[in-house]
């Protein structure tokens, strides 16, 4: 009997401590919705992750597909899809102005509260130049992913604001935001995205691969 047993603890500790590993190699993969809401429109994100890939896709408030990215975390190269078009390109880092860096200060403060069953605390980054005021509820998590997609796409054009502001925060590497909070200096509430469901799953290599009917757009 006690043979048995010490065989049963030991394979489940063997299965806990490759899951262990396998976790520490290759962090998460799975779904992660987030849910933009503005004082005009509400739009969705889904980020799927496996590896060093990511995909993003920007679904409006009647669940179409209107944009995606396909990030290649170990190439550091961006394909952005347009799903109505069926249309894709490549697109281009650049370096952020100067002045754009000009400004800011980051508090990261002892307060916390739990959202969704995580230990959240917040930081916050302000810019007087930009009259923005920026709270992140981030917990301590394994998505060793989300600061380099920021690193990465605060290098775009199109989303190097909003990235911008978290690739301030030093430190920030394995800490991931379950609420922003984006407000004007005078607590004018702008913008708040959420995390609305975090899915582990396996996922598909075939979503990080452009579809061969998609053509080539050439800026």
């Amino acid at each position: 009997m006690n043979i048995m047993m010490y065989r049963y603890f030991s394979t489940i500790l063997l299965v806990f401590s490759l899951f262990i590993q396998k976790s520490l190699i290759y962090g998460f993969e799975g779904n992660i919705t987030f849910v933009k809401q503005t004082y005009y429109d509400t739009t969705y994100y889904t980020f799927s992750v496996k590896e060093k890939m990511v995909r993003i896709d920007e679904i409006n408030n009647r669940h179409e597909i209107m944009q995606s990215l396909i990030i290649n975390l170990q190439d550091k190269k961006i394909t952005a899809l347009s799903p109505s078009q069926k249309l894709f390109t490549t697109i281009e880092k650049f370096k952020a102005s100067d002045d754009l860096q000009k400004d800011f200060s980051v508090i990261k403060s002892q307060n916390y509260k739990y959202i969704d069953g995580h230990k959240c605390f917040l930081w916050r980054v302000r810019n007087t130049n930009l009259n923005t005021d920026m709270s992140f509820w981030v917990a301590e998590t394994d998505f060793s992913f989300y600061s380099e997609v920021m690193s990465l796409l605060g290098r775009t054009e199109d989303y190097s604001k909003y990235c911008l502001f978290f690739n301030q925060i030093p430190d920030a590497q394995g800490y991931f935001p379950m609420m922003v909070v984006e407000k004007t200096l005078l607590r004018d509430e702008k913008m708040k995205v959420s995390v609305q469901e975090i899915n582990p799953r396996r996922i598909d290599n075939k979503l990080f691969v452009v579809p061969r009917d998609y053509k080539f757009l050439r800026y």
